[in-house]
């Protein structure tokens, strides 16, 4: 089993992403709040004046896909209310969907994005 499997290392990962963005703009705060699932400050940061829950980032990521990516259930359900778009695509053409089977390999967040209208297909 690689590292997606691991669950320290996905906790390390998402703590590095904490100290690199936490710093950052108000997307990237939210980019990490998304990968670490701290649902308090999606729910403080998604507030602010012109933040936009469906952003662009580098690469066109979006918060979504962090929370996909790492696992987070919770986080994924709380940006879903904040209409997070769960068609976004990043430049390669990726989507919430492919970060969640691609690392997170869990059950539920890839119900609960298909639930939300993501297409398997695309």
């Amino acid at each position: 089993k690689g590292w997606e499997s691991d669950a320290s290392a996905k906790s390390t990962l998402s703590a590095k992403v904490w100290r690199e963005y936490s710093g950052q703009d108000l997307h990237k705060k939210l980019f990490a709040a998304a990968c670490t699932n701290n649902l308090m400050a999606i729910a403080k940061l998604s507030s602010k004046e012109g933040v936009d829950v469906n952003a662009a980032m580098e690469k066109g990521q979006r918060v979504l896909f962090g929370a996909a990516f790492y696992g987070h259930l919770d986080a994924v359900k709380a940006l879903l209310n904040l209409r997070a778009d769960v068609r976004a695509v990043d430049e390669t053409g990726s989507t919430a969907l492919h970060y969640a089977c691609m690392a997170a390999k869990n059950a539920e967040i890839v119900e609960t994005l298909l639930g939300a209208g993501a297409l398997p297909d695309e």
